[in-house]
């Protein structure tokens, strides 16, 4: 049994999808009204190469046919073009005897059937902590335009090929003992990176073990945050499948289980499973296939990034750290809306980090200025009550996946 929540277009999306990734049979029945609707839903999931990789176009009506094949072109030529910016990254760095490793793109990309069908977006790289600065004067020096925050994690190049950001850590990490012992598991990320070869030139990617984490710590941060979209899903959908189930185990239970993430793991495996046809290599309770239910449902409310809700990130604003240590009762929402101001000072205001005196100004500054943004259609107004509501019925659900949370003991 699956979800009564996902409408008939999205389970032709999910077909569609399982037939390229992992071979299955497409008896997927599009017509001209559906095929327009199902990559719709495509394109806001980030999934489009995909799903459309073994679909014949020429079978529709060219006026439904010839602006899809104009999309799908669109994306595949960003895609080689991202692809090359990889490659200009590592010739770079090699020249200059600086070790890197690529966090998600190229280095996700790799384990599908066709690595060309991943949908790519910026260029994400680490380098050792001593080597930041040496990076930095580099793109600037051959004409990046950078953004720098105080307290980000990554410094933002901004150039005519691609947007490339440099990374102090892998992103995500919680703060606390699993925060800890994660930072502790990637202190040897850069040591223990593989050189893979593509088609047009090597990069350097994480081992298995460090990309896993990497994904999942991703996966975490945008379900809780603004969106997670298909193309996270189809990501360790084919890194699963990379494994059996007696290596997977062996690689990673007892080490998600100490950070805790390995119920979030069985949560996601199950997903790829029942929605993706995506081979069975971990163990499924009723709870966990309840789980997976509505899993499958935040993504298709949220799309990618949250492009198809625009309260979702009013909504993360008050959702805090996803554990058990989330009250089911409003007051830990309200202090995580303070929190979350307090960030959005912090972000336009570096110096009130010194200065705290100058909160409440930020507080009144930004808070009218939404406002007056929203009276004149410059940002989407918030719905107050279903902010709160749709908030509280998500921590109830993140609550019942354990993310983080463990004994400390």
């Amino acid at each position: 049994m699956k979800s009564d929540k996902i409408t008939e277009y999205q389970y032709l999306l999910l077909k569609m999808l399982s037939a390229s990734l992992f071979n299955q049979k497409n008896d997927s029945d599009l017509n001209n009204e559906s095929i327009a609707k199902v990559y719709s839903e495509a394109y806001i999931q980030t999934v489009e190469l995909i799903a459309f990789s073994n679909i014949s176009l020429d079978s529709f009506e060219p006026v439904v046919s010839l602006p899809l094949k104009h999309k799908i072109n669109s994306r595949f030529i960003r895609n080689i073009s991202i692809n090359n910016a990889h490659i200009r990254l590592h010739n770079l760095l090699q020249r200059e005897n600086i070790p890197y490793v690529i966090l998600k793109g190229i280095a996700a990309a790799d384990y599908y059937p066709d690595p060309m069908l991943r949908a790519m977006g910026d260029v994400d790289f680490l380098v050792k902590p001593e080597d930041i600065e040496r990076v930095d004067k580099l793109f600037l020096s051959i004409g990046y335009k950078s953004a720098k925050k105080e307290n980000d994690h990554h410094i933002t190049y901004d150039g005519t090929d691609a947007r490339y950001e440099l990374h102090f850590c892998p992103p995500g990490i919680p703060d606390g003992v699993a925060g800890e012992r994660i930072e502790d598991i990637f202190s040897d990320i850069i040591e223990k990176r593989v050189e893979i070869k593509t088609e047009i030139g090597n990069v350097f990617v994480p081992s298995r073990l460090h990309h896993g984490l990497i994904l999942l710590l991703h996966t975490v941060h945008h379900l809780t945050g603004d969106g997670l979209g298909l193309r996270h899903l189809c990501d360790w959908a084919v890194f699963q499948n990379s494994f059996n189930k007696d290596d997977f185990c062996s690689i990673f239970k007892n080490l998600l289980k100490s950070v805790g993430l390995w119920q979030f793991t069985l949560v996601l495996s199950d997903v790829c499973v029942r929605y993706l046809g995506c081979p069975v290599i971990l163990p499924v309770t009723e709870e966990i296939s309840e789980l997976s239910d509505k899993f499958i449902e935040d993504i298709f409310s949220s799309g990618n990034f949250g492009q198809k809700n625009e309260d979702r990130s009013h909504e993360s604003l008050l959702i805090s750290s996803p554990s058990k240590s989330n009250s089911e009762n409003y007051t830990t929402m309200v202090l995580q809306a303070f929190r979350a101001v307090n960030e959005i000072v912090y972000r336009n205001w570096p110096f009130v980090r010194k200065f705290k005196v100058f909160l409440p100004v930020g507080w009144l500054f930004f808070g009218v200025r939404y406002v007056s943004r929203s009276l004149m259609g410059k940002r989407p107004s918030i719905h107050l009550k279903s902010v709160l509501n749709e908030a509280h019925s998500r921590i109830e659900f993140y609550n019942r996946l354990i993310i983080f949370d463990i004994d400390e003991e």
